[in-house]
């Protein structure tokens, strides 16, 4: 009887070795110092209910990602993206999203961004989405057509990669 530990190692892997939340994390720090010694002149604290709008977004982004979760549970595979996938995860958020958790991921720096009245986090937030789609969705992307193939070609051709 083969064994599933040696064959699940065999599988190719998606090659993300940074993980997407301390990518997200990383660039929250870094524009929060950046706010401190650079300042740039958007005036986000006059934002009328800016912490409740930027909260709102942040509990959003925390909620979409535990029905992430939940769908994974259920489907029984892994969120860590540089681990090999049981299977593809096609309800829940998928339906609407390829990328929910990613999703969730700028809602939170956005939310942050309101929340905290911070400049440089809203600044920096298109140079995170960048950098999610360039080294992690690509990568997934090829790792899930490699490993899927067929099946993961429909889903990519019927749900949009971001929204």
């Amino acid at each position: 009887m083969p064994n599933n530990n040696a064959q699940e190692t065999a599988l190719p892997r998606p090659g993300v070795q940074i993980p997407p939340l301390l990518i997200a994390a990383v660039f929250i720090i870094l524009a929060l110092g950046l706010d401190q010694v650079l300042p740039l002149p958007l005036p986000l604290h006059e934002l009328p209910f800016g912490p409740w709008i930027g909260s709102a977004v942040v509990a959003a982004s925390l909620i979409l990602v535990w029905f992430c979760r939940q769908a994974m549970r259920r489907a029984d595979t892994t969120m860590h993206p540089n681990r090999p996938n049981n299977q593809l995860v096609l309800n829940g958020p998928y339906r609407f999203s390829r990328n929910p958790i990613y999703l969730a991921l700028l809602g939170l720096q956005l939310g942050a961004a309101l929340f905290l009245a911070s400049p440089w986090t809203l600044s920096l937030l298109p140079l995170l989405w960048l950098i999610l789609d360039l080294y992690v969705v690509v990568r997934e992307e090829r790792y899930l057509l490699q490993r899927f193939g067929r099946p993961y070609r429909q889903f990519r051709d019927s749900v949009p990669r971001w929204l």
